[in-house]
């Protein structure tokens, strides 16, 4: 029996490989004949670039307009990088799968080698606050700068010598074949990640029962937890990227998981970071009540 199903996606490059990621998944899986059509568009984070996301004063800026295809009934199903996905969602969509989870870790590209072998007052592009805190944290002689734009555009930027690096996700660079880039990669246990990093989420109308049959066979169980988990952190937190907050899980046998939380200040001058193991529900109650007396004592 053939199936029919209309991928909503952002227009960029790495996004549409995200999105035949999942369709050959799908494909592979599924017992049905698959016939897929893509519906492209572009995100609102796609379209400002004069401003860094976290002062575009907005949640899911690249995520409302895909989500939106769906809603409209001009698409089934969306395909987000899970770290774009806010953690609260006020529309009408469900996750309807999270495949199996690629690399969370972040990555220096850079002209100079590693972090530690950047000349004094280099410059290092980054927007996040998060990345931001946890670089000066490490060299607070650094001078970090904005840097917008796909992960193309900021490779090239370094290449061409506008910054001396910048630290991307790595898992961007591996999807776009351009990993020979990657100076150093950062465990996430010392440099922390944001939610959901890695991963991807597939989501679908709430009412879509069909939709989520199929998706059914790509959703990986220890990614969800992993993802889920994670986004009940900065949920409860009430945080977003705007926030330099990480938060990384890796789930391990017997419905344990392994949590690790960062809290910092911007400019680098300080940094708390929990480790943490137990069932999803403790590891999100410790890691929610440390962070919250972290912040209470400024």
């Amino acid at each position: 029996m053939s199936e029919t199903i209309r991928v909503a996606t952002r227009s960029s490059r790495l996004a549409i490989i995200q999105t035949r990621e999942v369709i050959e998944l799908l494909e592979l899986e599924s017992p049905h004949d698959i016939e897929v059509e893509i519906v492209k568009t572009k995100s609102r984070g796609d379209v400002v670039r004069d401003r860094p996301l976290h002062k575009l004063g907005e949640k899911g800026v690249f995520v409302k307009e895909v989500d939106k295809l769906v809603l409209e009934g001009k698409a089934d199903i969306a395909v987000h990088s899970a770290k774009d996905v806010p953690s609260v969602v006020d529309y009408p969509v469900d996750v309807a799968a999270v495949p199996p989870r690629r690399d969370p870790r972040e990555c220096l590209v850079s002209r100079h080698g590693g972090l530690k072998e950047l000349p004094r007052g280099a410059t290092v592009g980054t927007s996040s606050p998060r990345r931001r805190a946890q670089i000066l944290l490490e060299r607070p002689d650094l001078k970090v700068e904005p840097m917008r734009g796909n992960v193309d555009t900021r490779v090239s930027k370094v290449r061409r010598g506008e910054y001396d690096a910048a630290v991307l996700a790595k898992v961007g660079l591996d999807r776009l074949g351009i990993t020979s880039a990657v100076s150093e990669v950062y465990d996430p246990e010392e440099f922390v990640p944001p939610a959901g990093q890695g991963a991807l989420m597939v989501t679908c109308r709430k009412d879509d029962d069909r939709v989520k049959r199929l998706l059914e066979v790509v959703d990986d169980e220890k990614s969800r937890v992993e993802v889920e988990t994670e986004k009940a952190v900065v949920r409860e937190l009430g945080v977003s990227c705007s926030e330099p907050v990480g938060v990384h899980v890796r789930a391990r046998n017997g419905g344990y998981v392994r949590l690790v939380l960062g809290v910092f200040e911007e400019e680098g001058s300080c940094g708390h970071v929990l480790k943490v193991r137990g069932s999803p529900e403790d590891v999100v109650r410790e890691a929610v009540s440390h962070a919250r007396e972290v912040i209470s004592d400024g």
